[in-house]
């Protein structure tokens, strides 16, 4: 299954790039301690939805992964796609 979208919310002016084997880079991220999850499908839309429901982001903590990013860093992380 191929990536389709990759969404990043949260952030404005931020670059994303995605490829053809499913990875992706997001640029323009400041430093901070991030949580970073593969769902297949989040409801709402950009300006509203489950990605603002505690209790939906609650319940993707045990498939995300936690990335500490500080200036200048280049990190990654794999994420395995949550059906929800």
């Amino acid at each position: 299954m191929g990536i389709s979208e990759v969404h990043v919310v949260g952030y404005d002016g931020l670059r994303l790039v995605a490829t053809a084997d499913g990875t992706f880079t997001v640029r323009g991220l400041p430093t901070a301690d991030y949580v970073a999850a593969g769902v297949d499908r989040i409801e709402g839309s950009e300006t509203s939805g489950e990605w603002e429901d505690p209790a939906v982001l609650e319940s993707l903590l045990p498939y995300a992964r936690r990335v500490a990013l500080s200036e200048g860093q280049t990190t990654s992380a794999s994420l395995r796609l949550t059906v929800r």
